[in-house]
């Protein structure tokens, strides 16, 4: 009931369960769950993690009696296992912080549509590595015991399973503090980095069509990750990057860089930011330039006129 009324349930993977466990973040900025009777009493510091906990002593005594999410029974009918595939033992569980929840259910629609999302954090014995694991319960109405579903996700450039908190969360300009998930591992996520720089570039110099040419040209130079099927536009911002061919009549779908990049770490239970910057792409602090000599450079190959007609939206 207090979770349904918006008390986060948020304690750390370390310390152990029952009031002491709760509002061990320390880091936490954003209110995760509709924020809650003493919600700013272990939260007034500014980090990354995104998710505010309850912190004040009647709260977390109120919590603490409540029943575990899963039971014994429900637990064992689980398997958790490290990336090697070795058995993990739980060290902790409890229901998802609501924020989180909806930018699950996104990506997973089993989360939209269960009775609770638990999650659940585990240890490996050997090599101390922790994994947060996801599992759906759904409540039956015949009085059977509720169905539990473990929800995995397959990163799309390695095909590697991973666990939807070790999944990229990214967020566009547009609309900065609202996240999406792409499945995507933080280890293929830098190999992908590297050479995103120099395929925007390629499409630069080499345009499908004029249409794309001088649209790109009037968004400018871009530092930061992006992808159309990892990182997809919103509904409501494709018509920004998208044109139409003027040969074959196709849409092409035009570079949308990322604003930010977070993952969830199931060590400090906090997000961490990642920082978005392409290798080989110009630091902020020499962007601009690198973008004027790059125009000079194109007006002495194609025209001024015709590039100066371009980035103001003519032709």
């Amino acid at each position: 009931k207090l979770y349904q009324a918006g008390f986060p349930m948020h304690p750390s993977p370390s310390a152990p369960s029952g009031a002491g466990a709760m509002g061990q973040c320390g880091s936490c900025s954003l209110d995760a769950a509709g924020g809650g009777v003493g919600a700013e009493a272990s939260h007034e510091g500014e980090g990354t993690c995104g998710v505010a906990v309850a912190g004040s002593e009647d709260v977390v005594t109120q919590l603490a009696a409540l029943a575990l999410p899963l039971g014994d029974a429900q637990l064992a009918s689980l398997t958790f296992e490290d990336r090697d595939g070795a058995a993990m033992q739980v060290v902790s569980q409890r229901l998802l912080e609501l924020e989180r929840r909806e930018v699950l259910k996104g990506a997973f629609p089993e989360c939209a549509s269960a009775s609770h999302v638990v999650a659940i954090v585990a240890r490996s014995p050997e090599s101390g590595e922790m994994r947060e694991f996801i599992v759906c319960v759904k409540e039956t109405f015949s009085g059977a015991s509720p169905e539990v579903q473990m929800v995995m996700a397959s990163c799309q450039i390695s095909y590697e399973d991973i666990t939807p908190s070790e999944c990229i969360e990214y967020s566009f300009a547009e609309a900065p503090d609202v996240f999406a998930l792409a499945q995507l591992s933080r280890e293929a996520l830098e190999t992908y980095r590297g050479m995103k720089f120099a395929s925007w570039k390629n499409m630069l110099t080499n345009p499908s069509c004029e249409a794309a040419f001088r649209r790109m040209l009037q968004i400018g130079v871009v530092t930061q990750l992006f992808d159309p099927n990892v990182f997809p536009t919103p509904e409501g911002s494709k018509a920004l990057y998208e044109v139409t061919d003027e040969t074959s009549g196709k849409l092409v779908s035009l570079p949308h860089p990322v604003a930010k990049l977070r993952i969830w770490s199931a060590e400090s239970g906090c997000y961490e930011a990642i920082d978005p910057h392409l290798t080989g792409a110009p630091p902020e602090a020499e962007k601009a330039k690198w973008w004027d000599d790059l125009m000079q450079e194109f007006k002495l190959q194609r025209g001024e006129e015709y590039i100066s007609t371009l980035l103001k939206g003519g032709r």
